[in-house]
């Protein structure tokens, strides 16, 4: 599991990522994303307020047999 927009891929601080407007934040975490995938993660959330539904998933999708 991967942090786009506020992991170390990202490369700002929580105010610097503030500054940004909407379109430098969307081009930094789909760069953050991709990087993230390439690098075998199988999950991406932006922050750590969304891992709950995220490991909620995971554990969905493995009791139906996959393997996420």
């Amino acid at each position: 599991m991967g942090l786009a927009s506020c992991g170390p891929l990202c490369g700002l601080s929580p105010s610097q990522w503030q500054a940004l407007n909407n379109a430098e934040r969307e081009q930094r975490r789909a760069q953050a994303t991709l990087k993230l995938y390439s690098l075998g993660v199988h999950s991406v959330i932006d922050h750590l307020g969304e891992l709950e539904s995220c490991l909620a998933d995971i554990a969905l999708r493995r009791s139906k047999g996959e393997k996420p």
